[in-house]
């Protein structure tokens, strides 16, 4: 083939070769050649072809107190577990379970349809397509959003009309980010304990919150988004799980600042009285409360620390998901890890035991996303099955059944309902 030159060229694909305009380069036997464009030299290639997401795919997963939800691509919300408050909104359908006076929902059933969720201790909340956001379950510190103190069953706005990019559910509280700063309602700090969204931190906005992450009593922020930066906290922070020395004499700390996580941070997550945080060099970091080994640096701390600790002597992890007193997190092949109180088998490693550096979780399975709540964990592989471990008093599993003991290894959860 000779060479070709032409003012502008625009690849076309035919079957298995690719053409250019009228010409294709589908010749065997013959010689190499240039194609030029402008005198410059370009390779042709093939390009993959797009991909369509499955709809019914599961894009995230999120362990509450003792229930869990999950989200498939079109926006369908499946939530199972226990269900005393309406947390896993389906109230009208659950039996009871245990032989208690006690609504459990045994296998994932279909709550609403949503863009993003999370769970929190005994509420859940939501944001649709449009950033408006709805929560449901116990409402008994104003966690919900509304008006109502008491349990909600099903989805009801948030007040404020206000428009969020994210949304967070922690014990007692909620948080959400929206043009004009941080919004929270609940009980966070002394200062907030209502329904009606208070703004927490206005020095970012929309355009610069990346993520948000609510633990008991404290709430924190990343910043900046296409760069990784420090995570920008507030609340309590009596085990130093803002990243910041506690103030002498004082259980809170109002303020924000920068922490010892550093200024590489690319996601964050909170739980009840520590912080964890996937940094850009591939590496996890946490701080805060450490009376069972959930900072993961082999130590156990028993007031706590402010000064971040490398996970695993700073093994190569990511994805990282903080419970009540456990964490968990992914390798770069997917496999899951766990660490801190195991005594209920959320770790994942068939023993009963708490553990101050990351266990592999039994299986071999290999993960996508994995989320920690207060005695179990449950996660996405990578051929879409939902797998979970730990307590499953309340059916929180969702393998469709609940029993007294704890499972000690991933099982398979239920088709949705």
């Amino acid at each position: 083939m000779t060479s070709i030159q032409m003012t502008r060229m625009y690849p076309v694909r035919f079957g298995l070769g690719l053409c250019v305009m009228t010409i294709c380069l589908m010749a065997a036997d013959q010689p190499e050649q240039s194609v030029q464009t402008n005198n410059m030299s370009a390779i042709p290639q093939l390009v993959p072809p797009y991909i369509k997401p499955n709809p019914y795919d599961f894009s995230d997963i999120t362990a509450g107190g003792y229930h869990t939800c999950a989200i498939r691509n079109n926006g369908n919300v499946y939530c199972w577990g226990l269900n005393d408050t309406g947390q896993a909104g389906v109230w009208s359908t659950t039996p009871l379970c245990n032989n208690q006076k006690t609504n459990c929902v045994l296998k994932p059933t279909f709550v609403t349809t949503t863009a993003q969720i999370d769970a929190g201790a005994d509420h859940t909340c939501a944001l649709s397509n449009y950033g408006e956001a709805s929560c449901w379950g116990n409402g008994s510190f104003g966690q919900l959003g509304s008006i109502n103190f008491g349990y909600q069953s099903q989805p009801a706005p948030v007040m404020g009309n206000h428009i969020f990019t994210s949304i967070s559910s922690g014990t007692q509280s909620t948080c959400g980010n929206a043009a004009d700063g941080v919004y929270c309602w609940g009980a966070i700090v002394d200062s907030v304990h209502g329904s009606n969204p208070v703004q927490m931190i206005t020095t970012f906005g929309q355009s610069t919150v990346t993520s948000i992450s609510v633990g008991h009593l404290h709430v924190c922020v990343l910043a900046f988004p296409g760069s990784a930066h420090t995570p920008i906290c507030l609340g309590n922070d009596q085990f130093g799980q803002l990243g910041v020395e506690p103030i002498a004499n004082s259980l809170q700390y109002t303020g924000y600042t920068g922490s010892t996580l550093g200024y590489s941070v690319s996601r964050l997550s909170t739980q009840y009285n520590f912080t964890c945080v996937d940094q850009a060099s591939g590496v996890v970091q946490c701080v805060g409360a450490d009376d069972v080994g959930q900072l993961g640096n082999g130590q156990t701390i028993w007031n706590g620390t402010f000064q971040a600790q490398s996970v695993g002597n700073g093994m190569p992890l990511h994805g990282v998901t903080a419970g009540f007193d456990h964490a968990c997190a992914l390798d770069p092949g997917g496999n899951a890890y766990c660490w801190g109180n195991g005594l209920k088998g959320q770790l994942g490693n068939s023993a009963a035991a708490n553990f101050n550096t990351p266990q592999a979780v039994s299986g071999g399975l290999a993960f996508r996303k994995v989320a920690a709540g207060t005695l179990h964990t449950c996660g996405i592989t990578i051929d879409n099955q939902i797998y979970c471990w730990g307590n499953n008093f309340y059916g929180q599993l969702g393998a469709g059944y609940q029993q007294d003991y704890s499972i000690w290894y991933p099982v398979r959860a239920s088709d949705p309902n």
